[in-house]
């Protein structure tokens, strides 16, 4: 059967449409595909962070291994009796083998990939208990600074992935971490300010409001201004290299992806984050908001 011209042209009009909408789905798939492994590229790059920090940690406690060793075989060969001393060494041995497995399974279990993307109900309390685990088998650095974690009691489950929300977290208090850095050279090279007692200082803290919820996440570090404010969720934009004259500069190089990954990751799980307050030598606030989730909304 013949069309007539308005159905020809009707006809035409609908497949550009459905063309552009295959188009749109294609490039939409695509787009989710290339974020996704951007996060996977943020989060490795943690990782080999993390591990550059604490190879120094595990070198010292095989050496103490080595040296114990060494010992009980020099002390039985001089004196068969000296069982003593021989268990004391033998206990130091076991409690820096120990110490050594703790710091490898806390790097590989943030090593492993999720294999599910799927988003499951998460409890962001132990979110962060897993992030301090991580962070803090960096010796000599979390360590030296107060951090504080306050959770209302209202705060519901979230909708969310385990593994995406702890790179969230390890980036930013990351960049809290640097940010106390930058503050305490600072305030070395510039005596005439008079900050004698400063400590760096991390709160995250984590309310519900209605619908949504909300976690600030603080430091007392050097701080921003505006016009890094406004570039701070760039792609490839990073302030690092600038001021980062510590040794893990050669390690991270400030790649300018974390912030822009956590934008991802939030964004993915329905939220947003913007800097909620900064200051130069005052410190910042970053706001997350997530959605509370149906289920367990109220």
């Amino acid at each position: 059967s013949s069309y007539s011209e308005s159905e020809l042209e009707t006809l035409r009009i609908l497949s550009g449409s459905v063309g552009l909408a295959i188009l749109n789905a294609i490039f939409m798939h695509e787009l989710k595909k290339t974020q996704l492994e951007l996060a996977e590229s943020s989060r490795i790059a943690q990782i080999g962070y993390l591990a550059s920090s604490i190879e120094h940690q595990i070198n010292n406690l095989l050496n103490n291994i080595v040296q114990a060793g060494n010992f009980i075989l020099e002390e039985l060969k001089e004196n068969p009796q000296s069982t003593k001393e021989a268990q004391k060494v033998i206990s130091d041995i076991i409690k820096n083998a120990q110490d050594g497995s703790l710091i490898i399974d806390e790097l590989r279990s943030y090593a492993k990939r999720e294999e599910d993307v799927k988003f499951s109900l998460i409890n962001l309390k132990d979110v962060l208990e897993k992030v301090l685990k991580v962070l803090y088998i960096q010796v000599g650095k979390f360590q030296n600074i107060d951090i504080k974690i306050n959770i209302d009691k209202d705060v519901p489950l979230i909708l969310g992935s385990f593994v995406g929300l702890e790179n969230v977290f390890i980036n930013l208090l990351n960049n809290c971490y640097d940010a106390i850095s930058k503050m305490l050279a600072y305030i070395k090279e510039h005596p005439e300010l008079e900050i004698k007692e400063y400590k760096g200082k991390i709160e995250v803290n984590i309310t519900r409001e209605k619908d949504q919820i909300h976690i600030h996440i603080i430091d007392n570090g050097f701080g921003m201004t505006e016009e890094v404010k406004k570039k701070i969720f760039t792609p490839l934009y990073t302030t690092k290299a600038s001021f980062d004259k510590r040794r893990e500069k050669a390690i991270t190089g400030g790649t300018g992806i974390g912030l822009y990954t956590i934008l991802i990751i939030i964004k993915n799980h329905g939220g947003t984050i913007r800097v909620y307050r900064t200051e130069p030598l005052k410190g910042t606030d970053f706001l997350i908001t997530l959605p509370v989730p149906k289920e367990t909304g109220g």
